[in-house]
């Protein structure tokens, strides 16, 4: 921290409990790639933790159980040969491990550079709402450079999107914008805003914002 900014440093609070760098699970996105590798399957990816919460899922248990035995009777009749030191192996592990080398693509069969942004925005959404249905968590997320991915009317849309889901889990969003028009401002939430720049400045109300601009 610079000398001016020590006022700053760890005085964000909520419900009086200052926040932690573990307080919440934070995901950032700068851009289309971004989106593209969350929307990817990898080995520590938000589709990987859907896939392994939704294969807990006792729903998927009995069609597990089919391919198991498949699988394993593949393995004994791939093992009735002439070899003499060598054997084909499967354990149950690798079922899973074959659902997460699956591949991703569009309704078209299409990679996924060639999907918009703001329909990549919205799947990005519905796997958040997903996983928190799943397993609830503290989750932060950073959306940068919003301004150049979608269009103002998008923008509008995808704030509502967030919006409901803020009501429903433990979300937070943060949207840094520095275009004219890329901003949505709620009465239930100016409130407590803060801006922060040399000093730091609390927003009031919506009616004594309102009447401050109109009187001057």
């Amino acid at each position: 921290y610079m000398e001016y900014e020590k006022n700053m440093e760890e005085n964000i609070k909520i419900e009086d409990e200052k926040l932690g760098r573990n307080y919440f699970d934070i995901i950032r996105i700068k851009g289309k790639e971004d989106l593209i590798n969350i929307l990817k399957i990898t080995k520590t990816g938000l589709i990987n933790k859907y896939i392994n919460d939704k294969m807990q899922n006792i729903n998927f248990q009995r069609q597990l159980n089919i391919i198991d035995n498949a699988l394993e009777e593949i393995y004994i009749k791939l093992n009735q040969n002439e070899f003499k030191n060598i054997t084909f192996t499967y354990k149950r592990e690798d079922l899973f491990n074959l659902i997460q080398h699956s591949t991703i693509k569009d309704i078209h069969e299409r990679d996924l550079e060639g999907i918009k942004n703001i329909d990549l925005l919205k799947d990005f959404l519905i796997l958040i709402k997903e996983i928190q249905q799943i397993s609830p968590s503290k989750q932060m997320i950073i959306i940068e450079h919003i301004e150049h991915m979608i269009s103002k009317d998008e923008y509008e849309k995808f704030y509502k999107q967030i919006k409901e889901l803020t009501y429903n889990f433990d979300l937070w969003f943060i949207i840094p914008i520095c275009i004219e028009n890329y901003v949505c401002l709620d009465k239930e939430y100016i409130n407590g805003i803060n801006i922060i720049n040399d000093i730091i400045y609390s927003l009031t109300n919506m009616e004594t914002i309102k009447y401050f601009i109109e009187s001057n």
